[in-house]
């Protein structure tokens, strides 16, 4: 009887090792295959971008990951949009366009000042798989809607982008700025913040605008992209980095990572900034930082203030995390692209 418990427990402690092993191969393999298809669309974008060809998707998030990776700086403006006057096919083969600054409208709508709506956001406004006429932004039929969503977009982007678009005169009657508990304030905000690219945000006085500089911005990301993509393309080796990614700390980094996840200990407590404590499971997934806290409040003084030049109804719409999804298991969630 021992010897059949000792065998058996063997073989599990054997399947579950070559598990472990083999969902980190896959891991690995699959960040490989990545790599090498990032490679092979920066290149044809470089080779074919006169002819209309299908531009990678940057926003702030990807654009940030690329300078740092090349040492290639942005210019006048950091990068809060696709690829100005550039169109990109996404999952379902279908051409997506972006307008002269690279957001989701048509170029036309830049031609009137006075507008109804700004939206602001990130994948969730975005959506580039949505094709444009299916986009709800383009479906408002109200009296003008500029969409200055991007994926990965956080709450500092959108405020740069929203005091961008006041200081150069547009005005509008409703802002919607799109939150994301996924991951905007805990991961996206936090990490535009620390890249030090938007020092003026705060500031209250008028600074330069990317809405009254389209032509020197276009020209700046297009000068970036060129520039960035070829020292990329010419300085990575997927094998090199292939064979680097099997390493025993990233194994164990693997491990942790998994054992995480099975961790339901949900009486762990976190303080507050005023000081108390409360079970993190009573509260937003990702959200309980004193440095995010403090750093909403300043997003949210400066909004204020820009408002008041702007006089418009601002309205937060709040997109819960997967994890806040899970409390009501009876929910329909319409689709997992967007959290």
């Amino acid at each position: 009887m021992i010897y059949k418990i000792l065998k058996f427990k063997i073989i599990l402690l054997a399947v579950i090792c070559f598990s472990l092993l083999l969902s980190f191969s896959y891991k690995q393999l699959l960040s490989f295959y990545k790599l090498n298809k990032e490679i092979e669309n920066k290149s044809s974008y470089l080779e074919k971008k006169d002819n209309s060809a299908s531009a990678p998707l940057l926003c702030f998030q990807g654009a940030y990951k690329l300078k740092k990776s090349t040492n290639i700086s942005f210019s006048m403006f950091p990068i809060t949009s696709a690829i100005p006057n550039s169109r990109h096919k996404n999952k379902n083969d279908k051409f997506i366009n972006f307008d002269r600054f690279g957001f989701r409208n048509s170029n036309e709508v830049w031609n009137k000042l006075e507008n109804e709506f700004l939206i602001l956001g990130d994948s969730v406004v975005f959506d580039a798989n949505m094709e444009n006429n299916e986009l709800f932004t383009n479906n408002l039929n109200e009296n003008g809607v500029i969409n200055l969503g991007c994926a990965g977009n956080g709450l500092l982007v959108s405020l740069y982008l929203f005091k961008s678009i006041i200081d150069a005169g547009y005005s509008f009657d409703k802002v919607l700025f799109f939150l994301n508990l996924e991951n905007d304030l805990s991961k996206d905000t936090m990490r535009e913040y620390e890249s030090n690219q938007f020092k003026g945000v705060f500031s209250k006085s008028n600074g330069n605008s990317l809405f009254k500089e389209q032509k020197i911005y276009s020209n700046d990301y297009n000068d970036f992209v060129d520039k960035s993509f070829k020292e990329f393309i010419e300085n990575t080796n997927p094998y090199r980095q292939l064979l680097e990614s099997f390493k025993i700390e990233n194994f164990t980094n693997h491990i942790l990572s998994i054992k995480e996840k099975f961790n339901f200990n949900n009486n762990i407590l976190t303080q507050l900034a005023d000081g108390s404590k409360v079970k993190i499971k009573n509260m937003p997934h990702n959200h309980y930082t004193n440095d995010a806290y403090f750093l909403l409040l300043k997003v949210l003084e400066m909004i204020t203030f820009l408002n008041s030049k702007n006089s418009a109804e601002i309205t937060f719409i709040i997109v819960p995390s997967r994890e806040d999804y899970s409390l009501y298991p009876g929910l329909y969630i319409l689709s997992s692209n967007y959290i």
